[in-house]
């Protein structure tokens, strides 16, 4: 967890940055949350218009 997207060599983040979490929460509860909150999103997105 903490990878940042872009190169460590490109100076946006510090290695402490990368390597910190997210948020307060820790991964056991961040995790299944941001999972919970995709499939909601997906839900309402694809189905079918009433």
């Amino acid at each position: 967890m903490g990878v940042a997207p872009v190169p460590p060599t490109a100076g946006l983040m510090s290695a402490g940055g990368r390597d910190a979490p997210a948020g307060p929460a820790g991964p056991a509860r961040a995790i299944p949350e941001v999972r919970h909150h995709l499939r909601a999103f997906f839900t309402r997105q694809l189905s079918p218009a009433e």
